[in-house]
């Protein structure tokens, strides 16, 4: 499985640790990112939810991630989440009509 859980104990972790679990995470945010992009182009809106879901948990500084779960909840009907999640994308980077735009 790709998920574990992973203990960060800053006080505990050198500089180098830590930059090697950032490294992973956002590893594992760009999978399941991409694993979202592939369900939603094989219509399978549960599965992209999940997998951006798990994206925004690995890695929640990037907007495209919350953009791309935004859309997938307006798809299925959830409004006042897809509203969320464009919000919390637009918290990310003001640029908001950019980000919209980039990832339709």
């Amino acid at each position: 499985s790709d998920i574990q859980t992973i203990h960060v104990t800053p006080e505990r972790k050198s500089p180098e640790e830590l930059k090697a679990i950032q490294a992973r995470l956002a590893r594992l945010a760009q999978k399941h990112y991409q694993d979202g992009l592939a369900s939603l182009t094989a219509n399978s809106l549960t599965e992209a939810d999940a997998h951006f879901k798990k994206a925004i948990s690995f890695d929640p500084t990037r907007a495209e991630y919350h953009v791309k779960l935004a859309k997938t909840r307006e798809k299925t009907g959830q409004l006042d989440s897809a509203k969320l999640y464009y919000l919390r994308a637009y918290a990310l980077n003001q640029d908001y009509e950019k980000i919209i735009n980039k990832y339709p």
